[in-house]
C-alpha cells in the first residue's frame, strides 16, 4: 500500500510542476500580446474619426456628408454637430439602425455618385462624399485622407464631386 502512495504523490507532484510551466507559459504570452498591442496603439491610433469630423466642419461646413459604409462613417458623425445621409438605410441620420430595410452591400462608386447628386439637387446644397474605402473613379476628386488606423473601418477618404 506504501507504494501505491508514493506513486500518486509523484503523479502529483508533476503534475503540479507541468500546471506550473504551462500556467507561466500563458502569462508570458499574454504580457507579450499585451505588450505588442500597446505598441500598435502608440504607433496607429485605432480611429481616425475625430480628424475627419474636424477637417469635415472646418473646411466644408455647409455641405451634406454622404457617409459610406455606415458603420465606419457614424463614428465621424459623432464627434460632428449635422447629421449625415447613409445610402445603405437611405437616410438622414446621427446614428445607424440595424434593421432589415438597411442594405449591406457595398454600393458601387456610381451608384454613391448617383445617390450625392439626387441628395445635392434635392437640398440645393453640395454634397461631400465620406468613405470608409479608396476609390478610383474620374468622377470624384479626393480631398483628404485619414489613415492609417489599427481598425480598417476607420480610415476615411474624403471626396467631392468634380463638375460635369
Amino acid at each position: 500500500m506504501m507504494w501505491i502512495q508514493l506513486q500518486d504523490e509523484r503523479m502529483r507532484m508533476k503534475c503540479t510542476w507541468v500546471s506550473q510551466i504551462v500556467f507561466n507559459g500563458l502569462l508570458i504570452l499574454h504580457t507579450v500580446a499585451g505588450l505588442s498591442v500597446i505598441a500598435l496603439d502608440i504607433h496607429y491610433p485605432f480611429s481616425r474619426s475625430r480628424e475627419a469630423a474636424e477637417f469635415i466642419r472646418t473646411r466644408y461646413p455647409h455641405h451634406l456628408v454622404l457617409g459610406h459604409r455606415d458603420v465606419g462613417a457614424s463614428s465621424v458623425c459623432a464627434w460632428s454637430d449635422t447629421r449625415f445621409y447613409y445610402p445603405q438605410s437611405d437616410q438622414f441620420g446621427s446614428f445607424i439602425w440595424f434593421t432589415s430595410q438597411r442594405n449591406r452591400e457595398n454600393n458601387s462608386s456610381s451608384e454613391l455618385i448617383y445617390k450625392g447628386d439626387s441628395l445635392s439637387s434635392a437640398t440645393l446644397q453640395p454634397v461631400i462624399f465620406l468613405l470608409t474605402f479608396p476609390v478610383n473613379d474620374t468622377l470624384l476628386h479626393e480631398v483628404a485622407r485619414f489613415e492609417p488606423a489599427a481598425e480598417n473601418q476607420e480610415q476615411y477618404y474624403i471626396y467631392l464631386r468634380r463638375k460635369p
